[in-house]
């Protein structure tokens, strides 16, 4: 970067302290080998605690011999709530009054094609 010098300032060249780097790095590797020892002591103590004669007798239990006893339809529902758009997809499928007063009803969409194309049909064969 070349640009105007000024001579009464001076910049001290870019080096890294790696000594004092060097001692931090030290440092907290000797903390965090410290912290693991203390868990360590502490598990060990919680678990004499729980367990004091350090026998573990369940470690000679042998494997279940049946495992696939588990029902499965206790997880999952067994009639899941439909999606309103599963909703709207089964109404457009099915017959059904809209409104009974005025005598709207509601058909399958391939039904009331097909109603509109023989009236359709009919209206031209008329004229």
């Amino acid at each position: 970067m070349s640009g105007p010098v000024n001579e009464d300032v001076f910049q001290e060249p870019d080096r890294l302290p790696r000594g004092l780097l060097l001692r931090i790095a030290v440092g907290t590797v000797a903390v965090g080998l410290s912290l693991c020892v203390i868990a360590f002591v502490l598990l060990r103590a919680r678990e004499h605690g729980l367990r004091p004669s350090s026998a573990f007798p369940e470690a000679g239990l042998p494997a279940p011999h049946r495992v696939g006893q588990v029902r499965q339809e206790v997880f999952t529902m067994a009639m899941p709530k439909p999606t309103p758009l599963e909703e709207q997809a089964r109404s457009l499928e099915q017959y059904g009054w809209i409104d009974r007063r005025h005598g709207i009803i509601r058909v399958p969409v391939e039904v009331g094609m097909d109603l509109v194309l023989d009236e359709t049909r009919a209206q031209k064969g008329s004229r």
